[in-house]
């Protein structure tokens, strides 16, 4: 029994040791993995503006990967590697886009006879993207040449108002304005995320980082590279955050409306015979769960419906007229003016008139 016990105790003080160390990053197995993968890219609008972001290489024959904001509305995209022995710039063409998702694949339009370029793989799932688990997060940020930084995953299913239809992980890695689309990287050198927005606090960061995640990435780049359309599913409503602030307002428009909390999403400009209407919505209801799991605002209204497809039916639970009641709600395909929401975020960006979340 003695034996057994110290055994026990052994295997018990050395096993954390060993599994401390599994976890540790191997810097420059990374860093030499990674070099080559990363790139810049540059997007010149229209009017000859341009903007600056990363991307990362998922393939040897250049199909990239970065965020939509990157290149939107993008009319010449040119990369380039930070490569004493090229400095040559290529110029890469869309293969598909995900605006939801702020993510698109491009390729690049190499040069005939050139040799496979070095590329990473996507860390497809979810089960293999640990809390606490050390991070590599790799771009060049600030218009500065391929920067590190390290961190750890904070978060695996984080939302966020930027990007409210996909669920990111949140990570401690630094980031600025020039990450967006470059990856987040694991252990192993898989990508399990590509650097999306940063949280601030006024003009600066605080530590909080988010990248759309490597299952939901892995996803989108299948579908895209195959022709496929990415459809996702929707409440086909406009919703409006609760507040202290908003109920005041929302008081003001419709004074004989009682708002009986102040969380929730409320339903605003339903049309008589729309989907929604018909569905049993009213204007001023409060959606505050979809299927018994509390929400709060739209952005967690549409992290709720995300693993849904069109014509799945949910259940919303909604006050009205300070009634609880139990909705079914069949799904109908997303509605997003994705050109408008991201000249809007650009706008805001070129005045300074940040809001507390922003594109990186």
């Amino acid at each position: 029994m003695r034996f057994k016990t110290a055994i026990l105790l052994l295997a018990l003080w050395f096993t954390p040791a060993f599994a401390f160390h599994d976890q540790k990053i191997d810097h420059e197995f990374l860093v030499e993995l990674a070099r080559d993968a990363v790139l810049v890219v540059i997007s010149v609008d229209a009017e000859g503006k341009g903007g600056l972001g990363s991307g990362v290489l998922i393939s040897g024959d250049g199909l990239f990967v970065t965020n939509y904001h990157v290149i939107h509305r993008g009319v010449k995209i040119e990369c380039f590697f930070y490569d004493e022995d090229d400095p040559k710039s290529y110029e890469a063409e869309i293969i598909g886009i995900d605006p939801a998702a702020d993510l698109a694949v491009l390729k690049l339009k190499l040069k005939e006879g050139m040799e496979p370029l070095t590329h990473l793989q996507i860390e497809g799932d979810l089960e293999d993207m640990k809390v606490g688990e050390p991070i590599m997060a790799i771009g060049h940020l600030l218009g500065l040449d391929w920067t590190v930084t390290t961190g750890n995953i904070s978060h695996v299913d984080r939302r966020n108002y930027v990007t409210p239809y996909v669920k990111m992980i949140q990570h401690s890695a630094p980031i600025n304005k020039g990450n967006s689309g470059g990856p987040v990287i694991n252990a192993e050198g898989k990508i399990i995320g590509i650097n999306t927005t940063v949280r601030m606090a006024g003009n600066n960061t605080v530590g909080v980082a988010y990248a759309v995640r490597g299952d939901i990435l892995n996803e989108t780049v299948l579908k895209l590279i195959n022709g496929e359309e990415i459809i996702r599913a929707g409440l086909g409503v406009q919703l409006r955050q609760l507040s202290e602030y908003s109920i005041k307002k929302l008081s003001e428009l419709a004074k004989d409306i009682l708002v009986p909390n102040v969380f929730g999403a409320m339903v605003v400009d339903i049309k008589e015979d729309s989907h929604p209407h018909k569905q049993g919505l009213r204007n001023f209801d409060v959606i505050i769960a979809v299927d018994g799991i509390p929400t709060n605002g739209s952005s967690s209204v549409a992290s709720e419906l995300f693993d849904n497809e069109v014509g799945d039916v949910v259940k919303l639970m909604v006050i009205r007229d300070s009634v609880f009641m139990v909705i079914p709600y069949s799904l109908k395909v997303m509605e997003f003016d994705y050109m408008a929401y991201y000249d809007e975020r650009k706008e805001q960006k070129e005045t300074q008139n940040e809001p507390e979340e922003d594109d990186e």
